[in-house]
């Protein structure tokens, strides 16, 4: 069984899940240089079994695309089951980057980043999708559960049409 691990500084917290330990611990190491506390698991089946227990205790799930066991789209279609508020990023590498897209899509996981991974695309990404999550449960409330209180401002809207005066949608 693998260990679940956790490194870094921040109140963010990322679980990364990557078959291959070199590249789980390239990732584990860039996220940690950039602050993020993390947990990390080679198996996807294990990992998902960490999330059940722990729904709310994560940030962001990072996941390979190819594993033994489990997709990392399968992976992030179960996560969004228990949680669909959380942000996914799916990593592949480039020989199943179209297929993997569209998953990703229809999913609606946040990023697709393209392995090899340098540090500040990384960093650049995982801000801009936190940044997102950061409006959103502000919204939410700190759990990130309950309605959106943008839903609940008076007036009439046209069918599709957001009352968010904040745009965060």
């Amino acid at each position: 069984m693998t260990r679940m691990r956790e490194a870094g500084l921040t109140k963010w917290r990322i679980l990364v899940v990557d078959d291959e330990p070199a590249v789980l611990e390239a990732h584990t190491e860039m996220l940690r240089r950039l602050g993020y506390r993390v947990a990390t698991s080679q198996n996807p089946l294990e990992a998902f079994d960490f999330f059940k227990e722990n729904p709310y205790e994560l940030d962001l799930i990072m996941a390979d695309q190819i594993m033994p066991f489990m997709r990392g789209t399968e992976m992030a279609e179960q996560i969004r089951r228990i949680r669909n508020d959380i942000p996914v990023i799916i990593i592949t590498g480039g020989f199943d980057v179209e297929s993997t897209q569209e998953s990703a899509e229809a999913l609606h996981i946040n990023s697709v980043f393209l392995k090899p991974i340098n540090k500040s695309d990384m960093a650049e990404g995982i801000e801009a999708i936190l940044s997102q999550s950061r409006k959103r449960k502000r919204h939410l409330g700190e759990d990130g559960h309950g309605n959106h209180p943008c839903e609940d401002l008076p007036g009439q809207r046209e069918e599709g049409e957001s009352l968010c005066i904040c745009h965060c949608r």
